[in-house]
C-alpha cells in the first residue's frame, strides 16, 4: 500500500497575481503536482506541504473531504474554465492558518515543508 498524505500548496493565477491554498489527498504526490500542472495552465504551484497523520493509516480522504465541508464558506472564488481540476479544493491565502489548524486537530503532522527544506542553511564547511 503506498503512503498516503493531505498536500496543501500555494497556488497563483500567473495573469492576475492572485494566491490561493489548495488542499487534497493523494498517494502519489509527484503525479499529482504533474496532472495539475499539466490541467490547469493557468496557475503556478509552490511551496508543497505535506501532512500524515500520527496514527491513522487509512481514511485520509474522508478528513479532506471533513476539512472542505467544515470551510465551504471560505472557498475562493475561482471558476471552473480558469481552473478545470481541483477549483473547488482552494481557498483565499489568508485562510492558510486556519486550514493548518484543522489539520492538526484532526491529528496531522507536518512531515514535508517544501518552503522550509530549500531555506535550510547549508554549512560553509563540514570537519571530519
Amino acid at each position: 500500500m503506498d503512503e498516503q498524505f493531505l498536500y496543501m500548496i500555494h497556488v497563483k493565477n500567473i495573469h492576475t497575481g492572485n494566491l490561493y491554498i489548495k488542499l487534497g489527498y493523494t498517494s502519489d504526490i509527484l503525479r499529482r503536482m504533474e496532472e495539475l500542472a499539466k490541467r490547469n495552465t493557468h496557475y503556478e504551484y509552490s511551496n508543497i506541504q505535506l501532512y500524515q497523520h500520527s496514527k491513522k493509516i487509512l481514511g485520509y480522504i474522508h478528513d479532506e473531504q471533513k476539512i472542505h465541508s467544515t470551510h465551504k464558506k471560505n472557498r475562493a472564488y475561482i471558476k471552473r474554465d480558469s481552473m478545470p481540476e481541483g477549483y473547488t479544493e482552494c481557498y483565499d491565502s489568508y485562510y492558510k492558518n486556519d486550514l493548518v489548524k484543522h489539520f492538526r486537530y484532526l491529528g496531522y503532522l507536518c512531515v514535508y515543508d517544501e518552503y522550509y527544506e530549500s531555506t535550510k542553511e547549508q554549512p560553509m564547511f563540514e570537519w571530519e
